[in-house]
């Protein structure tokens, strides 16, 4: 248990000091992360408390000693499982978010493990929703907040654009990447609306709701309609409507890839003017 205590004190000292000494770097190996491995970090976040399973043996007077109670029990599960495949686990817990840098041998994506973690979890204590967010593969263990900021930007941006899904890695992100590096949010914002325009009015936003729909669903307008509670001829008049305001062909791929591009491109400004630059 002390053995425990002193890999997550030291863990944290690096993620969360004010800066990345040598001593904190030197602390850091001691606990079995160095440069010469592949590392990716992964963030484990529980999706929601109050939907905890109940125990016989909680006994918190108090809400917040509860969820303490909980996050401790997935936290030593976690580390148990880990310790059992790998051997070795660097992991730490910080308010709700619980992390572990990861070996990760090239060409290996970890995702078999961390689908058997969440199995492992749900077989355990029923009922638990995790999310998982994976950073991209690194060795310099200096770029170790980075890569936690990566694993909490696909967390997030897991939530925003893909309720079912419980894995997100961040190599996954590619436009969001793109995004990141193209220039300001305005301008990104204004492509957006130079391709959406006609569907930005107020009144439209039925309209807007039902392309995004109507693109996450593969194009496939009996599934999008059967998601939006529509008859499928009403649903026909909308894309016919949207087709005729932007004007696009939906069946042309030229076109399509513009409507996109520009959807993810909304999506993704609206993320970064709520959340702003991540941080760790």
């Amino acid at each position: 248990r002390k053995e425990v205590d002193e890999t997550q004190r030291i863990l944290l000292d690096v993620l969360y000091g004010k800066r990345m000494s040598e001593k904190r770097l030197q602390r850091l190996r001691a606990v079995g992360v160095r440069e010469e491995q592949n590392l990716r970090v992964v963030l484990f976040q529980v999706e929601d408390w109050k939907g905890r399973p109940e125990t016989p043996r909680e006994t918190a007077f108090y809400e917040e000693e509860g969820e303490e109670q909980y996050r401790d029990e997935i936290f030593s599960l976690l580390r148990e499982e880990i310790l059992r495949e790998r051997g070795h686990c660097p992991i730490t817990l910080y308010e709700d978010d619980i992390l572990w840098v990861a070996e990760a041998p090239q060409g290996q994506r970890l995702q078999p493990l961390l689908q058997e973690l969440l199995g492992k979890l749900e077989q355990r204590l029923p009922g638990t929703e995790v999310r998982i967010g994976v950073s991209e593969i690194f060795q310099d263990i200096r770029a170790l907040r980075t890569h936690a900021g990566q694993a909490r930007d696909a967390l997030a941006l897991s939530q925003q654009r893909d309720q079912g899904k419980k894995v997100t890695f961040y190599d996954d992100l590619v436009c969001w990447q793109l995004f990141r590096r193209a220039g300001s949010r305005e301008a990104l914002a204004g492509m957006a609306d130079r391709v959406l325009g006609p569907l930005l009015a107020p009144e439209r936003a039925e309209l807007l709701e039902t392309l995004a729909c109507y693109i996450s669903h593969d194009c496939n307008a009996k599934e999008t309609a059967k998601a939006l509670f529509l008859h499928v001829n009403t649903m026909r008049y909308r894309l016919d409507k949207i087709q005729t305001l932007l004007p696009r062909d939906l069946d042309r791929m030229e076109d399509l890839f513009d409507i996109m591009l520009a959807l993810k491109l909304q999506a993704f400004c609206s993320w970064e003017n709520e959340n702003g630059p991540t941080k760790i």
